[in-house]
């Protein structure tokens, strides 16, 4: 097989090797895909999995007297929405009234910090570093003066756990600071260069009020019907309108997520095609290096099928040497394509400021891209070499063997 595969040696190496040039080319584009996929997606899961971020607004409705108005949280907001069906947990964020400036010896950083319940760590997937940890339930019960650092803001302030830090005067102790979390999706700045205090001493010290309401959501339920049932429970409590839309804002983390999955998805396919028609260019050339095959050996196959041989056996014989030339070639490829994408991910890629954001980005060549570009080069493969030894299997034996 092999002898007659390299009968024309030159023109086979020519399509190995524009296999080898399509595979890589798509290789590299969907690893590009599904690093931007991963990379993108295990960011936007850092806020949190399966939240609601309520925010207050503002009521446009008069109702039942109840003029215009803007829309306060309370505490009493928390047992309301936790009586909700496919509400797991309700915890409250206060954001100070106050500019607060953090101080260690002369090195300052504005952040305003947030005081949180102890359940918000969990929540929103802050976590303290080896050394470190976060609010608890006793911090809160007692207002102790401590507090929580961003990656960032403790960077900036050259500042580690159990050292005291100044907030407007009073003397803070450091009890944890967060690893570097690179983040997308954000409703007020990066973790990295946020503080947070326990609820309790925000609520004493600063005359704080409820920012934002935190809702862990049962998974699969179906959010717009419980943006309903939250939006009218809101209302009913402050006597305006239940269907009034305004009063609350609503961040849907699960919601963005899904539309960012999906848009990323749509990306990788984008790229996997512009790939691949690389591909389907070479398995032109794959078929004219069989149709050529089928050409100079039409009086052997002659002979063949006078000495019994079938049309199958005929078919399966070129069918193997398409394969054949295509497994060479996107085994090159996928050769190349690891070579190149372990040296494209010891570059920067993408600038320091991005890579704080969103993490280090790195081509992925995962199982499932290497499924998908052995799938293709066998379909590539198997159509290429299809119509040429379908030909060879039609050959009259009668005709061909008349021209010996």
């Amino acid at each position: 097989m092999l002898r007659d595969l390299f009968a024309e040696r030159t023109r086979v190496w020519l399509t190995i090797f524009a296999i080898a040039w399509g595979t890589l080319s798509i290789s590299v584009m969907l690893g590009i895909g599904e690093g931007l996929r991963q990379t993108f997606g295990k960011n936007m899961h850092g806020i949190g999995e399966d939240l609601l971020i309520l925010s207050p607004g503002m009521s446009t409705k008069p109702y039942r007297g109840q003029a215009q108005q803007p829309i306060q949280f309370n505490l009493q907001d928390v047992p309301r929405l936790k009586s909700l069906p496919d509400i797991i947990t309700v915890t409250p964020e206060y954001h100070l009234t106050q500019a607060i400036t953090l101080v260690v010896g002369n090195r300052a950083y504005y952040t305003p910090p947030s005081g949180v319940e102890p359940d918000y760590g969990m929540l929103r997937k802050i976590q303290p570093r080896m050394g470190g940890r976060f609010i608890n339930s006793l911090d809160n019960q007692r207002q102790s003066l401590v507090i929580i650092l961003g990656a960032k803001v403790a960077q900036r302030l050259a500042i580690v756990e159990n050292q005291t830090i100044t907030l407007n005067g009073l003397p803070f102790t450091v009890i944890g600071i967060l690893a570097p979390k690179p983040s997308l999706l954000n409703y007020q700045r990066p973790d990295d260069y946020m503080a947070w205090i326990p609820a309790g001493t925000a609520r004493a010290l600063y005359g704080s009020h409820i920012a934002n309401l935190i809702l862990k959501l049962a998974p699969h339920v179906d959010h717009k019907m419980l943006k309903a049932q939250i939006t009218q429970t809101i209302a009913l409590a402050r006597g305006l309108a239940p269907n009034e839309q305004n009063i609350i804002q609503m961040m849907d983390a699960e919601a963005i997520q899904q539309k960012t999955d999906q848009f990323l998805l749509g990306m990788q396919v984008f790229l996997g095609i512009a790939g691949a028609l690389t591909l389907i260019v070479a398995g032109t050339g794959i078929a004219n290096v069989m149709f050529a095959s089928v050409s100079s050996a039409t009086r052997e196959i002659g002979v063949r099928k006078a000495l019994g041989a079938q049309n199958q056996q005929i078919l399966s014989y070129y069918l193997y040497q398409s394969l054949l030339i295509t497994a060479m070639g996107g085994a090159i490829g996928i050769l190349l394509s690891i070579a190149i994408t372990a040296l494209l991910n010891h570059l920067p890629l993408i600038s320091a400021a991005l890579a704080s954001s969103i993490g280090k980005f790195q081509v992925l060549l995962s199982k499932s891209v290497l499924a998908i570009i052995i799938s293709i080069l066998g379909i590539i493969g198997l159509l290429a070499g299809l119509f040429p030894a379908r030909r060879a299997a039609r050959v009259d034996p009668v005709v061909a063997l008349r021209n010996i």
